[in-house]
């Protein structure tokens, strides 16, 4: 159901393409960089907070992503992730008729990183801590209301397994308390 005010929406056609390359520095190590263009004919974006749909138009996706896992020891592992991406509209316009061309595709913020290590401290428990990060992102298609959504949160987690198929978790999110924006 589309609801009383709901535009009917072609299927966008997606197209893309990556070049990437995975290697290993050295034993236990493992890296990953990529680079990536996406192309889509008509991007729709599901609004839930609104319950609507709205048309973005033709957009370009582009971007790097880099990757890293190492395994320094039988016990610990450590990751860390980076991508940088561009979203923007090619072609499309407002109700009132005013191109968004060039604009960015709102809700889409330009860089977004992860890193974490976790410790087995023996066959029960496990011990990790991760941070996450991301910036600043439009909140409209005209790009007209500023950036919001940035954040670096830290995370804590522990696992006591009971046995081979289950176990105790506890996870501690913003271990900093840290407040941040959540735009939408």
């Amino acid at each position: 159901y589309l609801g009383p005010n709901q535009a009917t929406f072609a299927p966008a056609i997606n197209t893309g393409k990556e070049l990437g390359v995975k290697f290993k520095p050295m034993q236990r190590t493992e890296m990953r960089l990529a680079v990536w263009r996406q192309d889509a004919t008509g991007e729709v974006a599901n609004m839930p907070a609104t319950g609507t749909t709205v048309g973005l138009g033709e957009t370009r996706r582009q971007g790097v992503d880099f990757q890293l896992t190492a395994r320094p020891t039988d016990r610990l592992d450590f990751w860390l992730s980076h991508s940088l991406q561009k979203a923007e509209v090619v072609s499309a316009f407002t109700a009132d008729g005013v191109s968004l061309s060039g604009k960015e595709v709102f809700s889409t913020p330009r860089h977004i990183s992860n890193a974490g290590a976790e410790y087995r401290a023996s066959d029960k428990w496990r011990f990790g801590v991760q941070g996450r990060a991301q910036g600043d992102y439009f909140i409209d298609s005209p790009n007209a209301r500023g950036k919001f959504g940035g954040f670096v949160l830290f995370d804590a987690s522990v696992r006591y397994a009971i046995s081979k198929r289950a176990s105790i978790d506890v996870q501690i999110k913003n271990l900093t308390d840290r407040r941040y924006a959540y735009a939408w």
